[in-house]
């Protein structure tokens, strides 16, 4: 409570401390405006409502504040320990049409809240349905982003299916981790699945492969599944794939148990220190093919990003980089660090150098011995005997 110490206990003072009085609650009663020591002295007539002594401060001057707040601070209760929830998992599930996010997202759920049809082209925008899941010890909260079927440009015949393709496209771009449906079977990959492949990957998403209807694969073995769904999408060789039937709500767990795995790795700390002995165990035991008048040379590396992983590479020649060595170098990466699931980038920055060379100095400026002839040419001094 706060009262005016020049003023004095004044009747509606009372009428405060006698509502405060009610209440139970503590009480500190502060006397305002004490900004020299015969007002401070006063003060102590505020005793008289019942709140002990009271404490003399000013606020213009912030006098006497600190020995209040420490006196309200003894009062408080012991603080609780904030129970901190990670971050939200944005999760966009993609493909093209009647492949089963529909029922894939029904069966995360738990629930039928998404329509589901063996027609194509149901799911006409992208739904957003929070739920969680568990991973170890810890409880993901994640948000699902159901999406329509992205079908070929030519398909596309109306302008609500066009908007929908949109919003699908959208979705990936504010995704932290790509669930990418595709059917399983002998013909693994279609075109338009590689086409869906490719946004992704140009995205730079994090994503895992969600192989559905592998009930309709009676009698194909698990190996044969994964190495046509590998073949078929090159492009996403980094994402893990689960089997799964979303009909049937076989494999759920392994898809569930691959999605944390992969946001573990996207949220992974890679130091400088260790970054740089993996590239240079990398260089040594494969060094770069000689493209051009010298091989690629690495002076250092550090990490420039997370999600994708982004990596800038100081080396002596950015020309001198061919494609197949920045593949082995990437697989090296993802080895070392266990990056399943995560892409990496990789940048190259030619260094500078700090020191030119003494071949290259202006002549006249200490570069040699000479003297500068009227036409501008130069001869060299005669020796001394």
């Amino acid at each position: 409570m706060v009262g005016d110490a020049q003023a004095g206990v004044t009747p509606l003072d009372r009428d405060v401390a006698a509502r405060l009085r009610t209440a139970g609650k503590k009480v500190l009663f502060a006397a305002n405006k004490c900004d020299d020591d015969g007002v401070r002295n006063d003060a102590a007539e505020f005793s008289c409502l019942g709140f002990g002594n009271p404490y003399p401060i000013s606020c213009l001057h912030r006098g006497g504040v600190p020995a209040l707040l420490d006196a309200a601070m003894k009062l408080l209760p012991p603080p609780v320990p904030l129970e901190l929830t990670p971050p939200r998992l944005n999760l966009a599930v993609i493909g093209r049409p009647n492949v089963g996010k529909s029922s894939l997202v029904n069966a995360l759920t738990g629930s039928k809240r998404v329509m589901t049809s063996p027609i194509a082209g149901t799911t006409r925008d992208a739904v957003d349905i929070e739920f969680s899941f568990q991973f170890g010890e810890e409880r993901i909260p994640a948000m699902l982003v159901d999406t329509a079927g992205l079908r070929k440009t030519a398909k596309v015949d109306s302008v609500v299916e066009l908007f929908s393709v949109m919003r699908a496209k959208s979705a990936i771009e504010r995704a932290d981790l790509v669930i990418f449906v595709m059917e399983a079977g002998d013909a693994g990959a279609t075109a338009q699945d590689r086409k869906i492949a490719g946004l992704i990957q140009k995205a730079g998403k994090a994503c895992v492969i969600a192989a559905n209807k592998v009930d309709l694969c009676s009698g194909q073995e698990t190996k044969e599944l994964l190495n046509e769904i590998r073949e078929t999408v090159p492009g996403l060789g980094f994402a893990p794939v689960a089997l799964i039937s979303a009909q049937e709500q076989k494999g759920l767990d392994r898809l569930l148990e691959l999605v944390g795995e992969v946001r573990r790795q996207s949220e992974m700390e890679i130091s400088t220190g260790l970054l740089n002995r993996v590239l240079g165990d990398a260089f040594t035991g494969n060094p770069p093919p000689v493209n051009g008048v010298s091989p690629l040379k690495l002076f250092d590396a550090v990490t420039a990003g997370k999600k994708p992983h982004r990596f800038k590479l100081f080396v002596n020649r950015k020309d001198a980089v061919v494609p197949h060595y920045v593949n082995y170098l990437k697989n090296k990466l993802r080895a070392a660090f266990d990056l399943t699931g995560v892409p990496i980038e990789l940048e190259f920055c030619p260094r500078p150098k700090t020191v030119e060379s003494f071949r290259r100095t202006e002549p006249g400026k200490g570069a040699g011995r000479g003297t500068k002839r009227r036409n501008g040419t130069w001869k060299s001094k005669p020796k001394s005997r």
